[in-house]
């Protein structure tokens, strides 16, 4: 008993460092010849812990879910092809990072919460610190004044995009908690952060991750409050906040015959798709986006945007770095993953709205995938694992906690 309380406590902490890492996934530590991001360091020692401490249910949980690891596995052997035809320390790097680390930390997280269905909340609340953690930073910076040249709030993230993405991919995560807590004056504490996540949000100014987020609200609303007056309130504020959004990035009529975000991004998915045909089936450039667009300025006219690192979509993003092949099989995975959540959700008895919301999550990181490239970063991924994990360890009755 003593052991398994020990065993417990140590993937307790492991689980918490890989948390609080996810917004300091910028940080790098130095190794041997190498580097890797704190976060990414984070991911690595809890595999190995978790590898060392989960031996022997490593072969039960994967045989448990085998179709659905299958794909995974299959999914990282397609990426690795093109890793090795591209043959770079960068492509090896994003297959490490964004890839094998976060889906196999994700597995030793699944493990943990099979044997252990209580710490599933105890990772929600970890997530939940975050969030609210990135949320007092946003604001902070918001209060200095320490904005892009277009006023919108990036914080220490790389874009306000960035920042944007993080929120709208947790801040569901956040609100299943809601249903998990019994205790009032907690449930009151939680809608302020999921309040405060909002703000950040329309304060980033991106459109598609404001969209998303008020898109899945209005569904679950519909799903399960379609009479309620609060429904009418909530697409009369979608309405509003996208309009006084785009207003605010379209200031006025001829911007949008000039340049503007959706014109660059039809010329970034016209060029995308033609370097994508040449490597169709297995991805050759893995990381190597930015370059290849630039060699194809030859053959179009003057770009509307120099630094594109990504091609602004997540299906284009992946064609170009894995293939066809890598594309499908992982849209197979998030397809599966859903016909999974479904059936749960129709066997839940009280806990479809934390279902649900789980469903939703994955809904917005689709949709933000229609005008950006989540995922593709060590954070976001580690998060959509983190999702994916989640979904799979709910069972169908709810324990309320204090």
């Amino acid at each position: 008993m003593q052991k398994l309380i020990k065993k417990n406590i140590t993937i307790d902490i492991l689980l918490f460092l890989s948390i609080i890492s996810i917004p300091l996934y910028q940080i790098r530590v130095n190794i041997f010849i190498t580097s890797l991001s704190l976060l990414s360091l984070a991911e690595l020692i809890l595999i190995m812990f978790g590898i060392f401490i989960y031996r022997r249910e490593l072969k039960i949980i994967y045989l448990k879910e085998k179709y659905f690891f299958n794909l995974i596995l299959s999914l990282l052997a397609i990426l690795l092809l093109s890793v090795l035809k591209t043959n770079t320390i960068h492509a090896y790097g994003i297959f490490i990072e964004w890839f094998l680390l976060p889906i196999l930390a994700s597995f030793i997280i699944l493990i943990y919460l099979r044997q252990n269905e209580n710490k599933i909340l105890l990772l929600k609340k970890m997530i939940t610190f975050i969030f609210f953690a990135v949320s007092v930073v946003a604001l902070f910076y918001w209060f200095k004044k320490d904005l892009t040249f277009d006023d919108r709030l990036k914080t220490f993230y790389l874009s306000p995009n960035h920042l944007a993405m993080f929120i709208s991919s947790t801040i569901f995560i956040v609100f299943s908690l809601i249903y998990e807590i019994k205790n009032k004056l907690i449930k009151i504490l939680l809608a302020i952060i999921i309040l405060i996540g909002i703000l950040i949000l329309f304060k980033t100014n991106s459109i598609i991750n404001l969209l998303a987020v008020f898109m899945a609200i209005n569904i679950y609303l519909i799903y399960f409050y379609r009479k309620s007056f609060i429904l009418i309130v909530s697409i009369f504020l979608t309405i509003s906040l996208i309009f006084i959004s785009v207003q605010h990035k379209i200031p006025n009529v001829e911007t949008v015959f000039k340049k503007n975000s959706g014109s660059s991004r039809l010329v970034i998915y016209t060029v995308s798709l033609n370097l994508a045909r040449k490597n169709l089936f297995i991805g050759k450039n893995l990381g190597n986006f930015q370059n290849k667009y630039l060699a194809q300025q030859q053959f179009y006219p003057p770009y509307p945007e120099w630094a594109v690192p990504t091609p602004h979509n997540f299906i284009l993003m992946n064609l170009f770095s894995g293939g066809l092949i890598f594309t499908i099989l992982f849209i197979l995975i998030i397809v599966y993953w859903i016909f999974k959540m479904f059936i749960k959700l129709g066997k839940a008895k009280n806990k479809q709205k934390i279902i649900f919301l789980y469903i939703l999550t994955i809904l917005v990181i689709i949709i933000q995938g229609i005008f950006d490239t989540p995922y593709w970063k060590n954070d976001l991924s580690f998060i959509f694992w983190i999702v994916i994990i989640l979904g799979l360890s709910e069972k169908s009755f709810l324990k309320l906690k204090t």
